[in-house]
Order: structure tokens, then C-alpha cells, then sequence
């Protein structure tokens, strides 16, 4: 759905429910990182994390492919 509409790429999905919610990120075009928390948590403190986070995955397996 999201390339029919001239969108991109996926990026991030965001799923909440009564007590948490789950993020999933792309971490470069092979890798995604799907985390779980409550929600206590921070939203954009976990959206900050997750992007970083998706950043050094995707440098460390740009790394890995040209080894």
C-alpha cells in the first residue's frame, strides 16, 4: 500500500494497545528492529533511541557487506 501510493519505502510501523506499544523500524534496506514497551515509556524518547539505534545497524551491516 504504501509504494502503490507513491510513498517510499516502509519505515517505521507503530502499534499501541491499552498498556504498551510496539515499534518496528527499518534498519537499512535487509534489517528492522521491532521493539516492545509499556506504556510509561517516553514516545519520542523511544522513537529518538530506535532511529539511532536503526542508524548503527544499518552501519554495521553496510560494513559487513564490504568486507
Amino acid at each position: 500500500a504504501v509504494q502503490e501510493r507513491n510513498m517510499g519505502e516502509l519505515e517505521l510501523t507503530f502499534i499501541e494497545g491499552e498498556d504498551g506499544f510496539i515499534i518496528t523500524r527499518a534498519a537499512g534496506k535487509t534489517a528492522a528492529l521491532t521493539i516492545a514497551t509499556s506504556s510509561r515509556i517516553t514516545r519520542g524518547l523511544i522513537f529518538l533511541e530506535c532511529k539511532r539505534t536503526c542508524e548503527k545497524i544499518e552501519e554495521v551491516l553496510k560494513k559487513r557487506e564490504n568486507q
